[in-house]
């Protein structure tokens, strides 16, 4: 035998130090993979060692032990171990008994949750993570207001030992964990108010750990088609469902609109709410047509945010500290909402102050301009729903083409009855007051309007009007009876008076001597063929009375150099026509016997044709 080298001393310590590093290393081999090994034969054995009935019946009673209603189960239970342990229940019934029979509250097609995997072999499982796919729920309130729901189950214990001094510590930290509904739908019928409505595709879901700790729930439905959402979370979810006070976030998603809300909430009686609100609009027109809204005045507003500190006062929500924009038309102010009761509409009132606003928008949202009397015709404005008592006040109120600057008004309605006080406002370097009010019932409504100062050049430029015109400045009174609501009136039916008074000014374009020359030679010509010049004026004045859509000249006349200027006749205002005789005398044709020039006026205006009247013979036929 050939004997060996021997080792080497270095040789030996390496040796040494490998077989003890081996040794070192593989207790942390074990420690790592032990646990992942006896996962592993745990789930091979997991369906000899859980008893499906066990797990069945903790998800059965669970269920009943929440809800505090009978749950029963329809189907096979199906056990999964991977990747994690669940038990799913197919056709789940919440029922509870009511005048001798079953009533049924709610229907799971299909309800699972996870559940530990020790637990479960001991027969004890502890479920989490419930998942109901397309649950059917209903929610009814009977002509005494009380809910079907109500029983004695965990979470009714639970919202009592919590909003109770002598509550019950452990009834209110009990396990919850993750709900999350898919495809579900939430019928509510209401025999109090008579109305039923449906939520349908609602994919929920709903975290809440523990009864003591803070919830959050985010879904998504639909009601009538429309897809909205809202996301909810409150740190005292208990005291919050107990009708207590509670720090609450809500925020709701609708199509083009969303809305925030974060401070204390309690659903108890008017639902009370004080923090702050936020509410914005990235196309408000948007979203009232997706809400199926038909609302006058807003078809034309885009992006509009209010936001404000939300404050219930008794019945009452105030917004303070208000911040608004209506495509960069900014507000502030405060205003009180009261909502419907059985007898009366909501109420909108408070004070609000613009930098601009149109004020044609603000009148037809209450319904105070013309428009047609078929109700499809025309949206219907904010007085079906609100009555309202505001106060606004603006830099500039823009009624296209006009402006009124410092402008003050206010809007009342009550009821049937709608006024609106233009309370002050400059209009072309005068001033303007007016009150519309409304025909209510039986009752007619009138317009009224002062205008004093007023620079009639400006205001011509404004309106792009033509033709013949006086240029000065005017003072006016408008009295207008509205024997139909506004909204519904046409030309025809307007009744009352005009008066117009000017001193020193001009009427131009108007050469009354190439009129004169041009009466002498035609039969007849356009006014437009005599162009150019003017005429001075000392004095004017115009009185209009309305009738039928048609305005009958009761006085209108200019004293110029050349003397006076009459005109009499009639203007039919929906044809723009006109059938006028206009005579210029002085005192020198008094003096002299002479007839005065007479022309008569017709045509449409500003196109207007003039033919000389004939004048009186003064011998005596031969």
């Amino acid at each position: 035998m050939t004997e060996q080298p021997p080792i080497p001393e270095q040789d030996r310590d390496d040796r040494r130090r490998g077989f003890g590093a081996i040794v070192w290393r593989r207790p942390m081999l074990l420690v790592v993979v032990a646990p992942l090994l006896l996962y592993l034969l745990l789930l091979i054995l997991a369906p000899l060692l859980v008893s499906t009935s066990a797990v069945r019946g903790a998800l059965e009673d669970a269920v009943s032990e929440w809800s505090g209603h009978r749950a029963t189960i329809g189907g096979t239970p199906e056990l999964t171990f991977w990747p994690e342990p669940e038990i799913a229940l197919p056709s789940v019934t919440i029922s509870r008994r009511a005048g001798g029979e079953d009533v049924v509250l709610a229907r799971i097609e299909r309800l699972s949750a996870s559940f530990g995997l020790i637990d479960g072999m001991f027969g004890r499982p502890v479920l989490g993570e419930f998942v109901a796919l397309r649950p059917e729920v209903w929610l009814r309130r009977d002509e005494e207001g009380n809910i079907d729901w109500h029983g004695d189950g965990r979470l009714t214990a639970a919202i009592g030992a919590a909003t109770s001094d002598t509550g019950d510590a452990a009834v209110v930290d009990a396990a919850i964990g993750e709900v999350t509904v898919i495809d579900g739908r939430l019928r509510v019928e209401d025999a109090v108010t008579g109305r039923s409505f449906s939520l349908d595709d609602i994919d929920a879901r709903l975290d809440w750990p523990r009864l003591s700790s803070a919830m959050t729930v985010s879904a998504d439905a639909s009601i009538r088609g429309r897809r909205f959402g809202f996301d909810l979370a409150s740190r005292q979810p208990l005291q919050l469902f107990g009708g207590r006070d509670a720090e609450t976030r809500l925020a709701l998603r609708l199509q083009n609109l969303t809305t925030s809300f974060e401070g204390t909430a309690n659903l108890s009686g008017d639902y009370l709410l004080n923090g702050p609100l936020q509410i914005e609009a990235s196309d408000l027109a948007g979203f009232i047509t997706w809400s199926g809204l038909k609302l006058g005045g807003t078809e034309n507003i885009r992006q509009a945010r209010v936001s404000g500190q939300l404050t219930t006062i008794g019945g009452s929500y105030r917004l303070d500290g208000l911040k608004a924009s209506f495509d960069g038309s900014d507000a502030t102010g405060i205003i009180e909402l009261t909502p419907p009761s059985d007898d009366r509409k909501a109420r909108l009132s408070g004070t609000l102050a613009f930098d601009r606003i149109d004020l044609a928008d603000l009148l037809d949202a209450f319904r105070l301009l013309p428009g047609p009397h078929d109700p499809d015709g025309k949206a219907p404005g904010l007085t079906r729903w609100l009555d309202t008592d505001l106060t606004l006040s603006a830099d500039r109120a823009l009624f296209a083409p006009i402006q009124v600057d410092d402008f003050a008004a206010s809007i009342v309605v009550v009821g049937d009855s709608r006024r609106f006080d233009l309370l002050d406002g400059t209009l072309e370097n005068g001033r303007v007051t007016a009150r519309l009010t409304d025909a209510s019932g039986s009752m007619p409504g009138e317009l009224r309007a002062t205008l004093s100062g007023i620079d009639l050049e400006t205001l011509f430029g404004r309106l792009a009007l033509s033709g013949p015109l006086p240029y000065t400045r005017a003072s006016a009174d408008i009295v207008l009876a509205l024997p139909r609501p506004v909204d519904a009136m046409t030309l025809a039916d307007l009744s009352g008076s005009l008066q117009i008074r000017a001193a020193d000014g001009e009427i131009r374009p108007f050469d009354l001597s190439a009129i004169a020359a041009l009466a002498r030679e035609r039969p007849f010509f356009r006014l437009a063929d005599a162009p150019g010049g003017e005429l001075d004026f000392t004095a004017a004045s115009l009185h209009l009375e309305l009738h039928d859509g048609i305005a009958d000249i009761a006085e209108a006349f200019a004293d110029s150099d050349v003397g006076r200027l009459t005109l009499d006749g009639i203007i039919p205002l929906a044809t723009r026509s006109l059938a006028l005789a206009l005579s210029v005398e002085d005192d020198d044709q008094k003096s002299r016997a002479e007839p005065p020039l007479r022309l008569f006026v017709g045509g449409s205006w500003p196109d207007v044709v003039v033919s000389p009247m004939a004048a009186p013979r003064l011998d005596p036929l031969e």
